[in-house]
């Protein structure tokens, strides 16, 4: 199960990114299970929950060039 939420997160972070280029934050509706493993992972600002940091924001490129 922590492999497939692992994979789902990296798929919806792409979308996170998008959101956050387009309204200046990520999505407030971000399932609780895919947010605190992007928040574990360093995805997330621990200081702003609102945005993707630089890890983020590199997680969802790579996903992208896959």
């Amino acid at each position: 199960m922590n492999a497939f939420i692992d994979q789902m997160t990296r798929k919806l972070i792409v979308g996170w990114a998008d959101h956050q280029v387009q309204h200046g934050c990520i999505p407030e509706n971000i399932p609780k299970a895919y947010f605190k493993h992007a928040l574990a992972k360093g995805w997330i600002s621990k200081k702003d929950h609102t945005k993707l940091n630089a890890l983020g924001w590199k997680t969802a490129v790579s996903f992208l060039k896959r």
